[in-house]
């Protein structure tokens, strides 16, 4: 599709050249918000149909594209593998979902203070046996309790450093995964002339996401040494380890 005329990248995915990605049986595809890209990307679509038989604009292109596609126009947030899709910073309100139901993969975003203290919340009237209308006396403080047992804690994980850890693995991959699709667009996009993410100063105009974590990387720079993980032995990063 990229080798059609008059097709044009998305400006953030130009210097890799991408196109679409692919997860499982979802397809997010990426082009410049034209018309004429538009109908490349209309005509790459129809293609494979045929073979296999299986954006900021004005009103009046917004209008154009629609009435080109077919599509429904649509609003974010969206869901997406059960949580919420918004090029925006979360706030409390999109995070409802994971207080409710806290899997794995809110692990890779940075939830907001507010979402992280309603989580521990939560733990720690399981652990006291408080409800919602009856408030109990605390025992212990939950610093103490998140402590290891060797330490006089009982080894629960608090949210906050649950998250801190689970984010981390995103600066682990910018440190050692330089193959990474992931990595390659950073490095296209924020990380131009720093081979570094410790010498790496954000600019003003990027993304919330990347201004949060690079707010956080200071807290981890003493997990490494010299670029390498130095929390397991093999230099690999196990989340657990680095609670």
């Amino acid at each position: 599709m990229s080798d059609l005329s008059n097709f044009k990248f998305y400006p953030m995915c130009k210097s890799l050249m991408l196109t679409h990605l692919v997860f499982v049986d979802d397809l997010m595809i990426f082009c410049k918000g034209d018309l004429k890209s538009v109908n490349r990307v209309m005509e790459a679509l129809n293609h494979f149909s045929l073979a296999s038989r299986l954006a900021g604009v004005d009103d009046v292109t917004k209008n154009a594209l629609l009435e080109k596609t077919g599509f429904a126009l649509g609003s974010f947030p969206i869901r997406y593998l059960g949580l919420p899709l918004s090029p925006k910073k979360w706030n409390k309100l999109d995070c409802k979902i994971l207080i409710d139901k806290i899997t794995t993969r809110g692990a890779i975003f940075v939830l907001p203070q507010s979402v992280l203290e309603e989580v521990d919340q939560r733990c720690w009237k399981f652990i006291w046996g408080g409800k919602d209308d009856q408030r109990k006396i605390h025992l212990v403080a939950w610093d103490t309790v998140c402590k290891p047992k060797c330490n006089g804690g009982l080894n629960v994980k608090g949210c906050r450093i649950w998250n801190l850890t689970s984010v981390g693995k995103l600066l682990y991959q910018l440190m050692v995964d330089k193959d990474s699709l992931w990595v390659k667009w950073v490095h296209g996009i924020y990380m131009k002339i720093d081979s570094s993410i410790w010498e790496h100063n954000h600019p003003h105009d990027c993304s919330w996401y990347w201004e949060k974590l690079n707010s956080l990387k200071d807290g981890m720079r003493a997990w490494y040494t010299q670029g390498r993980y130095n929390l397991s032995p093999r230099g690999d990063y196990p989340i657990s380890k680095s609670f």
